[in-house]
């Protein structure tokens, strides 16, 4: 049985990285445009009994407040990551720990690595380092200090985990806030403890806009079949066209309901039955029911507007970096150079060649390494 904990006060210090859970809901109605909730025992939709800055939870999304290791990562000129290290760094992850483990589908995970690109092994390594981090932490906590098996950690050096991790996360989808948007556009309700608070902002299982995300085919290639710049400017201006001429038309409406109105208060001293007056009421209900459809429309050409800045990921190669596999074919150049030089790297750098032996099974003092 779950129970819902209660919302708890901070101070104006506050960090408020997640959305307050009783004002999220309605930010989502907001969003849209209808209540895809349902009530039950457990799932109720409340009210926030506290202000903006008295609530542990963030009450609007220029409220959130981004983690500090983000915060740092957004900063960094992605242009000067050397990305072949980060990726040389999981492997060498790899090949460190994978005599360690005894989960087999894990190990054929990491033995099947060379068919897979820089994502996807960036993928594997976030899902190896969350499964045995989470299995040291757990034993951690009931091992009391007893010896225990040694646990794979697939450790990063040289700091590169300030980068894999807020990069990683830029990957892929949020399967919390994407599982709800299927539910609502299947027409199905969803509860309030179906919602991701992070928003794409600072959760760590993913994104939750398509603009917040990293186009996987600019960063390997340089090259991908993402809507353009330019195209999403010709929409908009499309769409701006619209608008003026629906803006237009909203005007002349209500100048029109206006003389309409002004009309018949010049008629108040005629009999209530007069066929003038009574023609000018149909026509300005009339005109009002023309007015609504077209404040309806400008609703959603606005939304679409607004909607356009959302379609387009993020290509670090517009911002000058070279693509992925333009820079590792160099680095396999260099390598092969250094090889007929004489000068190989003491680790290797593929998993291709190495042979699984027994697994080593050491026993250490947990909290040692």
């Amino acid at each position: 049985m779950q129970f819902k904990q209660k919302q708890n006060t901070l101070t104006s210090n506050s960090l408020q990285n997640l959305w307050c859970r009783d004002m999220y809901w309605e930010h989502i109605i907001e969003v849209y445009g209808f209540n895809p909730f349902r009530v039950s025992k457990g799932c109720h939709l409340r009210k926030c009994q506290y202000n903006s800055e008295t609530c542990r939870g963030a009450h609007s999304d220029k409220d959130i407040k981004i983690l500090p290791h983000i915060v740092v990562y957004n900063k960094i000129n992605k242009t000067k990551i050397e990305w072949v290290k980060l990726h040389q760094a999981i492997l060498k992850s790899f090949n460190d720990e994978i005599e360690k483990i005894n989960n087999e589908e894990h190990k054929k995970k990491l033995l099947d690595v060379s068919s897979l690109n820089f994502i996807q092994i960036i993928n594997l390594w976030r899902e190896m380092a969350c499964f045995y981090r989470k299995m040291a932490k757990e034993m951690l906590q009931t091992a009391a200090g007893n010896q225990t098996q040694y646990i794979p950690s697939f450790s990063l050096s040289d700091n590169w985990e300030d980068i894999a991790w807020p990069f990683e996360r830029l990957t892929r989808y949020c399967p919390i806030h994407e599982k709800m948007n299927n539910l609502i556009k299947s027409g199905e309700k969803i509860t309030i403890w179906d919602v991701c608070l992070a928003t794409g902002i600072n959760c760590k299982e993913g994104i939750h806009k398509q603009s917040e995300k990293i186009c996987i085919d600019d960063f390997l290639t340089g090259k991908c079949s993402c809507i353009s710049i330019k195209q999403i400017q010709d929409e908009q201006n499309i769409f701006n066209l619209e608008l003026v001429e629906l803006t237009k038309s909203h005007n002349e409406i209500l100048l029109k309901i206006k003389e309409l109105e002004n009309f018949n208060m010049d008629q108040e001293w005629e009999l209530p039955k007069n066929k003038f007056k009574n023609k000018s009421n149909k026509t300005i209900t009339k005109l009002n029911s023309e007015k609504d459809i077209i404040e309806k429309d400008i609703k959603i050409i606005k939304k679409r507007i607004d909607n356009l800045q959302y379609l387009r990921p993020i290509h670090y190669t517009e911002l000058g970096m070279i693509p992925f596999d333009t820079q590792y074919s160099k680095f396999k150049l260099e390598e092969e150079e250094k090889i007929k030089a004489g000068k190989k790297e003491s680790w290797e750098h593929d998993l291709i060649d190495i042979k699984i032996s027994k697994p080593i099974v050491k026993l250490i003092k947990l909290g040692k390494k």
